[in-house]
């Protein structure tokens, strides 16, 4: 792909202004899919080939026969792998970006999908053939060539007067990716693209009034030179060259910095871990492999890298005093107090961390076996390997840093509500009524599950927060309106109840997802004069619903008013708000459209879907073989936790809407309610009785 054009030669301050607008769009989608991928948002990144393909892999070598007997299964690797064939267009007659990407490896995929629904045939390829077809892929997806052709799509993009959004994400999102694959964090990469595409002035401007002066050189474009008082003797020669190097740039080669960077070779570094509650046998130090036990006094203290931090303001927040005590404590030796050093190569400090600790961790079990060196200090006391961390060079010298700070509170179970009924619950000494022992063991094993600091850890203790659920019940009936498609209506994983999961799942994510955009709908209406409101609302269609504005910032609403009047609000804020036409556009496609909706609802059913096959699998692959291959453990770790919170709130509703527990139900029983009253929402939905469908999200 030829970019023979002045655009592409241009520096970035001469090209057109509908090119540099295109920039900031690309920086801004950038930047929102680190921070996606980063706190493991749903942005598709889970279902991207480079990840899934692994995956795929993992089935046909650990799970082959069970795998060839589940076509729900079959079903999903064939449809991801669909789309990233020729067959796909943005437009007519035109390819998409993920299968001008994928035509290296399109024969390759082409094949597995022929295995993975040859049925048999003895003319096509099997199953076991996929793994030759995988090692192919997984060599290609990630080689220079394939970054280079990413890179020339995001150039054609950027080019042009509309740019396609959706195709953008993909092409952005998959750079990404590859660079993680690279062993790249992506907390790293965030800033990675908006560098190399700076002005020379904004970043001049920083450095001049910046109290780090000269040494300012975190936002530089790759290979920027960097300020040495023996090459340039006046600050305005370091900005010539500076300039100089900025203006010998254009757009293109600023693209193509990043695969300079993608190409790096791995420098050299130490990665140094503090331990608790172990202790040294003798004197002698312990060394396996590149892990050792790191002692000052023999190894050397760590010292401060850069002279530029005498030019730091020092505060006691400032990361300045924060580094300087983390160099301090692991200078300090005790009884009980070691450090463990991994010598590792890598040029991203996050990465080398993730690396390090595996490294670490199962170097200490080593260390602790019967006549070692090493002993614990207490039988009783647990052996810790700190979350914090410094990484230094070869001279000792201290480059990176990191104290962790545990935030789980978007797993809180809401607390403040009902505490007498539950205490009772809690107190009691005689036998709890079944369904509530099994919410309260569910709610148990949801803790265990937040606490664990392993992802492995965290998947299973949710999961069987959720087996639990299930194992107690009935049989409960799978069922959805017939008019939906057959990938939704049918296709359910049906080993082991697991498709009842898939069906509640999907039903009780439907109705969280549309009940806080209905809040947040309302709530945005009613907090007309406020400092911070955004849209315009007509006061006597406000007076149908609000009710109180509290000293605190919170708004009272009347839900049902909200509801019964929903259409006339909505055309009010139609009118008066045309200027946000894309929230417009969300909350008809949610609320009013019932073609739209219907829509959303079958995808978010197939989303699900495919979650649960996905963290089964992956369950399966942890008790079964205690090990896991899948680039996305992580992810889905994060995804049944919010899967299994939400059926502990949903059965929650239930419990508490009783009087008394002689009231409660088994929660087989509450299970089938939930489904038949979506059924009966989702029907309403098809004959567009809207205004049903909207009473069922506040049930």
């Amino acid at each position: 792909m030829d970019h023979n054009c002045d655009a592409c030669d241009s520096k970035i301050e001469d090209i057109p202004e509908f090119i540099r607008q295109n920039l900031i769009v690309v920086k801004s989608i950038w930047r929102y899919s680190c921070e996606a991928i980063k706190e493991l948002k749903d942005n598709d990144y889970n279902k991207h080939l480079i990840l899934i393909i692994t995956d795929l892999e993992e089935e046909i070598l650990e799970n082959r026969e069970i795998f060839s007997k589940n076509q729900s299964a079959k079903n999903y690797f064939t449809t991801q792998i669909k789309q990233y064939l020729e067959g796909t267009k943005k437009s007519a007659g035109e390819p998409s970006a993920k299968s001008l990407w994928a035509k290296p490896i399109s024969t390759q995929l082409k094949f597995i999908l022929e295995a993975l629904n040859s049925a048999s045939d003895p003319k096509k390829f099997e199953l076991k053939d996929i793994l030759y077809f995988v090692e192919i892929i997984q060599r290609e997806i990630i080689s220079v060539e394939s970054l280079e052709g990413l890179l020339n799509l995001l150039i054609t993009e950027i080019l042009k007067e509309e740019m396609n959004l959706e195709e953008l994400k993909f092409i952005v999102n998959t750079i990404i990716i590859m660079f993680i694959e690279r062993g790249y964090y992506v907390k790293t990469l965030e800033y990675l693209l908006h560098k190399q595409l700076s002005l020379f002035q904004d970043h001049w401007n920083r450095i001049s009034t910046s109290t780090d002066g000269l040494y300012l050189y975190g936002g530089l474009i790759y290979g920027s030179p960097k300020y040495n008082e023996e090459v340039y003797s006046e600050n305005e020669d370091y900005k010539i060259a500076l300039k100089q190097y900025y203006d010998s740039l254009g757009l293109k080669d600023r693209i193509f910095l990043m695969k300079k960077i993608y190409v790096e070779p791995p420098k050299k570094y130490k990665v140094i871990f503090k331990l608790s509650n172990f202790a040294l046998a003798n004197s002698q130090s312990l060394n396996i492999g590149n892990v050792y036990f790191y002692i000052p006094q023999i190894h050397g203290k760590i010292t401060i890298q850069d002279d530029r931090y005498r030019y730091r303001y020092r505060d006691e927040n400032s990361d300045l005093v924060w580094f300087e005590k983390t160099v301090q404590e692991f200078e300090v030796m005790s009884e009980s107090i070691y450090y463990v050093a991994v010598d590792i190569e890598g040029n991203d400090f996050y990465s080398m961390k993730d690396q390090a600790i595996r490294t670490v961790e199962r170097a200490v079990s080593v260390f602790l076996k019967k006549d070692t060196l090493m002993k614990k200090t207490n039988n009783n006391e647990i052996q810790i390997i700190s979350n914090n961390y410094i990484i230094c060079n070869d001279l000792g010298e201290g480059v990176f840093y990191h104290c962790y700070i545990s935030n789980s509170k978007e797993f809180d179970i809401p607390n403040n509500i009902y505490t007498d009924r539950i205490g009772h619950w809690l107190s009691s000494k005689n036998s709890l009524n079944k369904s509530v022992e099994t919410w309260l063991t569910a709610i148990e094993l949801y803790r265990k599950s937040v606490e664990s600091v392993q992802s492995s850890d965290a998947l299973l203790y949710s999961w069987y927060s959720l087996e639990h659920f299930i194992n107690k019940s009935e049989k409960i009936t799978v069922r959805l309106p017939r008019e939906f498609d057959k990938s939704v209506f049918e296709e359910w994983y049906n080993a082991n109840n697991i498709s009842v999961l898939q069906l509640l799942l999907a039903i009780v994510t439907i109705k969280s997802h549309l009940f806080d955009l209905l809040i947040t709908f309302a709530d945005n209406l009613a907090r007309k004069g406020f400092p911070w409101d955004r849209y315009s609302v007509s006061d006597e269609i406000l007076n149908i619903f609000f009710i109180s504005k509290k000293d605190n910032g919170s708004i009272g609403i009347n839900a049902s008013n909200f509801l019964e009047n929903f259409q006339l609000i909505f055309d009010d804020f139609e009118q008066k708000n045309s200027q946000f036409d894309k929230y417009i556009s969300e909350i008809r496609g949610h609320f009013i459209d019932h073609t739209t909706c219907l829509n959303k609802i079958k995808q978010a059913i197939i989303d699900v879907k495919n979650d649960v096959y996905n963290i089964y699998r992956i369950r399966n692959m942890l008790v079964h073989s205690s090990n896991t291959k899948s680039k996305l453990l992580e992810y889905y770790s994060k995804r049944n936790k919010e899967y299994s919170l939400r059926l502990i709130l949903e059965i929650r509703k239930h419990l508490f809407k009783t009087e008394s527990d002689t009231e409660i139900q088994p929660i087989d029983t509450y299970f089938t309610r939930t489904i038949i009253d979506a059924n009966v929402a989702f029907e309403a939905v098809v004959n567009n009785d809207m205004d049903k469908f909207r009473k069922w999200i506040i049930q």
